[in-house]
């Protein structure tokens, strides 16, 4: 699989984004027809900005968003994203609004896969492991039901830094695991 640029941003948006999509499809199309494409939208892949995507016309590609929402609370206490340093002990208890603002957005990207005959690829989600658990759990078990109810591939953003599953200091898996991959009961 090619990705052509993960997360555009600033000045690389709209009509800029688009024609630098079509010429890097048409650049990889002149020496491999058939391996897949993920693109996505301007804006840090935003699924917001999805309406603004022009997909060129190729029959292997794959559209990709990302998801961080609420910001103020997977970003909280990051030094990586510029005004959430200072953010903390901000909670996320799964409720049926907090759920919904998930299933709006994702309802979006479906609705533009449908529209444009494209499969939905999640391409990144997570939250920082300065939010407390079990609200960091409740968040990723959320988020990922939803990609899986809506058919959409999904990856984890990220394995053993500031936002992943693992820690490499103990050879552990953090308990957040099966919020990713559930364990199946034997039947």
């Amino acid at each position: 699989v090619f990705e052509l640029l993960n997360e555009p941003k600033d000045n690389l948006r709209g009509a800029l984004w688009n024609d630098y999509l079509k010429e890097g499809i048409d650049t990889i199309r002149n020496n491999d027809k058939r391996r897949k494409i993920i693109i996505g939208p301007d804006s840090y892949y935003s699924v917001e900005r999805l309406y603004d995507l022009i997909i060129p016309k190729d029959r292997n590609l794959i559209l990709t968003f990302h998801y961080y929402e609420p910001n103020k609370f997977t970003f909280q206490g990051d030094p990586y994203h510029e005004g959430y340093e200072d953010f903390k002990n901000i909670k996320w208890t799964a409720t049926d609004e907090e759920v919904e603002a998930i299933t709006h957005r994702f309802d979006i990207a479906k609705k533009y896969s449908r529209e444009n005959n494209i499969p939905v690829f999640l391409g990144e989600f997570g939250v920082n492991k300065k939010a407390k658990e079990p609200y960091r759990e409740d968040w990723i078990r959320s988020v990922r039901s939803e990609a899986d109810d809506y058919n959409f591939s999904w990856g984890y953003w990220e394995f053993a830094s500031n936002f992943g599953i693992y820690n490499l200091n103990t050879g552990a898996w953090d308990v957040d695991l099966e919020a990713l991959i559930p364990a199946t009961v034997e039947s």
